[in-house]
């Protein structure tokens, strides 16, 4: 990931059914990592990518409470690029027909915690 004075830090960036977070690798510790972003995938609002080295991409987060946009800017080869919004496309359509159907009535999900 490109820090604010452009300076590289190694991250890893995690894709999941519906969250995107950024993952610091413990300078020491093998395995370990420090949770420095986590977004839902419904609050991402753009992707744009750099036109001068298309390796790099910034991804936006919707403002929550009057906030400003979260950016965060990565620099990916582009294999791992590629894959990254290919997964990061599907999920996202998965949760939009999810939220869709719940909406629609489309499916029920029973809430157990008073039973």
């Amino acid at each position: 990931r490109l820090g604010q004075n452009g300076q590289s830090t190694p991250r890893y960036l995690v894709v999941t059914p519906t969250h995107i977070m950024d993952l610091e690798a413990h300078q020491t510790k093998l395995n370990v990592a420090k949770l420095k972003a986590w977004n839902a995938l419904l609050d991402l609002d753009k992707v744009t990518f750099n036109k001068k080295d298309r390796q790099v991409v910034t991804f936006i987060f919707k403002a929550k409470d009057g906030d400003m946009p979260k950016g965060y800017v990565y620099v990916m080869d582009d294999k791992m690029l590629q894959r990254s919004i290919e997964c990061i496309q599907g999920n996202l359509k998965a949760v939009k027909q999810a939220a869709a159907a719940q909406a629609g009535g489309g499916f029920y999900c029973a809430d157990i915690q008073g039973l």
